[in-house]
């Protein structure tokens, strides 16, 4: 039976590249990344054309370059500088209101209450507090 290079199911296109002398070349994970980046250019979803995958694979080689990995330094480098513009961001709260601010006076210690409860019952776990 002849292959038909333009009607070819996925598993037989990566076995008949797979065929060649230069062993493995394509599995078929990665011919299904393929199929899925191209959509309907290399094929009608169940098929695939071997002549318009090969072109399809030309114009991903030729398309430029993005150049996604910088060295190490540098990612660390922004990472570190996008850090410190958001915790200087978080810094800025502005005044405080005047009726939060206190004057310098303590509080009288608590006569009733769950604090006052727990000092008298243990007062020696609560060396700085007096009980009443």
């Amino acid at each position: 039976m002849a292959i038909d290079p333009r009607n070819l199911k996925p598993a037989d296109l990566a076995r008949l590249l797979n065929s060649t002398p230069l062993g493995t070349v394509l599995d078929e994970r990665q011919l299904y990344r393929h199929r899925m980046r191209a959509g309907f250019r290399i094929g009608d979803g169940r098929r695939v054309d071997l002549f318009r995958y090969v072109a399809w694979l030309i114009e991903e080689l030729a398309k430029p370059k993005v150049e996604k990995a910088r060295d190490y330094e540098a990612v660390k480098e922004a990472a570190a500088a996008r850090n410190r513009a958001l915790s200087e961001a978080g810094r800025d709260i502005g005044e405080l209101p005047r009726w939060l601010i206190r004057s310098g006076r303590r509080r009288p210690p608590a006569t009733s209450g769950s604090s006052a409860r727990h000092t008298s019952r243990r007062p020696s776990t609560y060396p700085g507090r007096q009980t009443t």
